[in-house]
């Protein structure tokens, strides 16, 4: 008589196969930022995927636009992280999550502080150095926020909420741009009227 293999994994096995497959899934828990709980932009009601209205208030989220998180990677590598910031402060208030919005406007200012202060202690002749810290420090910051609004993004827009024009955010970032400018001026200027 034959001896055939065993077609079925024994207790031990899949007792492994499952623990390997927890560690792994709980490790990619924690790596994915935590999205926050949803809410009507409306009353604050929490929000339930894929329904077209609020079930308290009857808001239709067809009227809600949010920006694509899309576009914040490129956008922190052009105009800085300020700019990605903004625009998920934006998009976190409107879908009733007014911590992160409040969180991310205060990141943003401050990030923008540093940013002067940066160039303005970086020497001027060093081109590359600025272009190697507005990588490290924008890039990384653009990619998390848009892993971490891309599940608010997808949700709401399931439900019909519309999308806006990159053409916003880009002017968002060239006002950033003029803003960044002036503020360098106005402090180089002042630095140069101090004396030593």
């Amino acid at each position: 008589m034959l001896d055939l293999p065993e077609l079925t994994s024994r207790p031990a096995e899949q007792g492994a196969l499952k623990g390997r497959h927890a560690m792994m899934s709980s490790a990619d828990e924690r790596a994915a930022p935590r999205a926050p709980s949803l809410g009507c932009p409306e009353c604050g009601t929490t929000f339930v995927p894929g329904s077209r209205l609020c079930g308290n208030c009857n808001y239709e989220y067809s009227r809600l636009s949010l920006f694509s998180p899309g576009q914040y990677p490129w956008l922190a590598i052009f105009f800085s992280f300020v700019v990605p910031g903004l625009l998920a402060a934006y998009n976190w208030r409107r879908a009733g999550v007014s911590v992160s919005s409040r969180h991310w406007l205060i990141i943003s200012a401050l990030g923008f502080v540093t940013l002067v202060s940066v160039a303005l202690l970086l020497p001027r002749t060093n081109l590359g150095g600025t272009l190697l810290f507005a990588y490290l420090l924008n890039l990384p910051v653009g990619y998390y926020l848009y892993r971490a609004q891309q599940p608010l993004y997808e949700s709401f827009r399931s439900a019909g909420a519309r999308t806006i024009s990159p053409l916003g955010g880009v002017a968002l970032g060239l006002g950033a741009l003029v803003a960044y400018s002036a503020a360098l001026l106005f402090t180089s200027a002042l630095l140069i009227r101090i004396p030593n």
